[in-house]
Parts: structure tokens; sequence; C-alpha cells
């Protein structure tokens, strides 16, 4: 009968329940706890799967490839999206669908977070080398006649000797409910070809701890914005 009540429970722990009831458990304190197990299993934090996403060859199946995985995220977003990345090549294609997406929303609002390098012993001025960065995403990389909101971090463009720092993070936040988290660039061949692994998860609180992360960074200044 427990294992009617409760959906899943495990037959070891339905046994442990008709025990208790049979030694002494007052059937009022056994239809508590049988309510605290079954609210337990309904409750969203335990209904917000991990999915495992994945690029490059699939030796045992079951698992979905990163580009597809992220444009079905995409084509879900109703109001923001936050995307962090290392590296963008082929954006035209990788960002496809989200441009779509913000043609079809005007309202849809997308931050973009990305790493913007300086080559070793290069010594061009910080506005130069920004510029030219946003004059090529503009033409090379965005799909879209409505640009996102850029952000880069400053560390990264340090002159001299001294250590810089890179904005390494990899992952997609949409309408701060459901998060993309995994080790693939913002490029094609990352989201088809190379050995990339990730994860995609619909709970909402580490989706919007992701994004109130990133928004306090560009807040206190630490990532900037990079004009178009």
């Amino acid at each position: 009968m427990i294992r009617h009540m409760v959906p899943g429970v495990s037959e070891d722990a339905a046994k442990e329940l008709c025990s208790l009831l049979s030694t002494g458990l007052a059937p009022e304190h056994a239809a508590l706890l049988v309510g605290a197990i079954a609210a337990e299993r309904s409750s969203p934090e335990r209904s917000a799967a991990l999915e495992l996403v994945t690029s490059g060859p699939d030796a045992v199946g079951g698992t979905r490839d990163t580009g597809v995985v992220l444009r079905e995220i995409f084509a879900t977003a109703e109001r923001r999206v936050l995307i962090i990345g290392f590296a963008v090549q082929q954006g035209r294609e990788v960002f496809a669908v989200l441009a779509q997406r913000m043609r079809q929303l005007p309202d849809l609002a997308v931050r973009l977070c990305l790493d913007v390098r300086r080559a070793p012993g290069d010594t061009t001025r910080k506005d130069a080398l920004l510029r030219r960065f946003a004059e090529r995403f503009m033409r090379q990389e965005w799909p879209g006649p409505r640009m996102p909101e850029l952000f880069y971090d400053p560390r990264s463009l340090a002159g001299g000797d001294g250590p810089r720092a890179s904005l390494h993070a990899k992952c997609v936040v949409v309408d701060g409910a459901k998060a993309f988290i995994g080790s693939a660039n913002l490029t094609e061949a990352a989201q088809l070809r190379n050995i990339e692994i990730g994860i995609v998860t619909a709970d909402s609180a580490i989706a919007a701890a992701i994004e109130r992360h990133i928004n306090a960074l560009i807040e206190a200044g630490h990532l900037q914005p990079l004009p178009l």
C-alpha cells in the first residue's frame, strides 16, 4: 500500500515504514512521514534534473550534442539571455537561433561576456584593440541586426610583462531559470567535433546564482562594456 501512496519509493523503505507501523508508530505520524516523502519527491528542486551534454564521438549513446542543446535553449528565451564564453568562431552559425529570437522579441535582452586577448608582444593601445575586436565581431560573428550588449575583462589587456587574466568561463543562462555550464567554446568545432562535456540544469537557483554573480561583476566594473 505504501508503495502505491508514494510512487517511486523503494521496497526497502516501504518495508521499514510497515515495520514501524507494526511496532507502534501512530497512523497519524505515519501519514505525516509519508506526506513528507511525497512532498520531497515532487519538489521543484528534485525535479530539476541535470542533463549531460557532449560534443564529439558518442561511444555510449544517450547524450545530446552541445550545439543542438544550445540552439534549443536560445529558442526558449523570453526575457533575457546571459552568455559567458572564452572564444567565438563561426558565430553566425552559433548565434543564428538567438539572433532570430531577438528579431521576434524586441524586448529580449542579451548580454554576451567574451575574452578579448592581447597577443604576446602586442603593444597596440587598449582602445584600438577593443575597436578591432568589436568590428570583427559585428562583421564576422554576429548574424542579426540587433546587437547584444558586449562585456570584457579589462585585465586581459594589461600591458607589459605583468600577469593577465582570462574570461575563461563557458556558460549560458536563459531567463534566470535554465543554465548550461560546460567546457565548449562558442565555436562550431567545440559544439560539433571537439570532445566537450557540459550539463544543462533547470534548477532556477543555480541559474539565478550564475546570473547574479556575472551581473555583480559588471556592476562592480570587473567586467566592462565593450563599445560598439
